[in-house]
């Protein structure tokens, strides 16, 4: 379904609407037309989509087992913890949204729940420094800032790929998630050759997402997404 954006004027349609696209261009938007008959088949979740798929449906849940002073304390992150829309624009949410995010990016970041709303704490940026993939050398993360409160950092990385793609089609898959000592760099080559089976080849390159949050306040900050070239 496409999304529109209303102004004094529409400024910007997104989406599939019947047997057109509409994409955002460099010049202005696009429309492509979907070739007639084309049937897009359904597949299986694989094992890890299901579990994704059931970890998600048990924090939505979670939301009908609160009492109301729990969701009170939900309630209490309006105007605080807020969202961004696909054009950039800034809203409040609901108490139920704001529920889902936390939870979502605890469990992502292998933490427990929460089922209270917690106090506004931010994170500091930690100064990212993600080098090129050396074969035979390694991949080593740094993040040397020394922050006053300790900080989860999480990890996703696309597979590694020969041609250029936009960052947004990029699909990636938790690398790592860890409260990280600013005083021990991190090499992960090995854990990446370890979560997609093989190592990347010399000549290709592949996508990294960082973002950090303390994990008494779990919202995504200093999201961050570097292209990793392997030498």
């Amino acid at each position: 379904m496409a999304r529109v954006k209303y102004g004094a004027l529409i400024t910007e349609i997104k989406g599939k609407v019947g047997g057109s696209v509409f994409q955002g261009g460099r010049s202005g938007g696009i429309v492509k037309n979907l070739p007639q008959g084309l049937v897009r088949h359904s597949r299986r979740l694989g094992t890890s989509e299901a579990k994704n798929s059931i970890s998600f449906s048990q924090v939505t849940k979670g939301w009908s087992q609160l009492s109301q002073i729990q969701r009170d304390t939900w309630s209490a992150l309006l105007g605080t913890w807020t969202f961004t829309d696909k054009f950039g624009d800034v809203y409040n949410g609901t108490p139920y949204q704001i529920f889902c995010a936390v939870n979502l990016n605890l469990l992502f970041a292998g933490l427990t729940k929460f089922t209270d709303g917690p106090a506004y704490l931010a994170a500091e940026y930690m100064n990212y420094s993600v080098p090129d993939y050396e074969i035979g050398v390694g991949w080593t993360i740094d993040c040397p800032t020394v922050t006053t409160d300790d900080q989860q950092l999480i990890i996703s990385v696309s597979r590694p790929q020969n041609q250029t793609k936009p960052l947004d089609s990029a699909v990636y898959n938790l690398l790592d998630s860890r409260l990280w000592d600013p005083a021990t760099p991190v090499d992960f080559s090995a854990a990446y050759t370890a979560l997609y089976g093989t190592a990347p080849v010399a000549g290709s390159f592949f996508w990294c997402k960082l973002f950090c949050f303390v994990p008494s306040y779990p919202r995504q900050q200093f999201v961050e997404y570097f292209k990793v070239s392997v030498v």
